[in-house]
């Protein structure tokens, strides 16, 4: 799970890089939006499944990020904490370790 990972969140078809480094069954890392916003994630890894709370630089912990690491893919949903007008409040998320390690 540690390491850099390439994202695409949908529906907004936005992409992203994701640094994760895993302690155990916890997992911490960095996110950065491109062309977007930037924080950081919190969370736990166990059993092939990955739970997040994204943490906003601007907003706080803002949403919920739930995936299924299999064959060296994250496929999975988000959630939005709060509701932001006329912004998606759930979707879905893929990612695929850069370098293809």
């Amino acid at each position: 799970m540690s390491g850099r990972w390439r994202v695409t969140i949908l529906p907004m078809s936005a992409t992203a890089t994701f640094d994760f480094r895993l302690d155990g069954t916890v997992i911490s890392g960095t996110y950065k939006i491109d062309g977007g916003t930037s924080g950081s994630f919190r969370g736990t890894f166990a059993a092939g499944n990955l739970r997040l709370q994204r943490i906003d630089a601007q907003g706080g912990t803002d949403s919920v990020w739930l995936g299924t690491v299999a064959n060296g893919r994250i496929t999975g949903t988000w959630t939005a904490n709060e509701l932001a007008a006329g912004q998606p409040t759930q979707g879905n998320w893929t990612a695929v370790r850069e370098g293809g390690q």
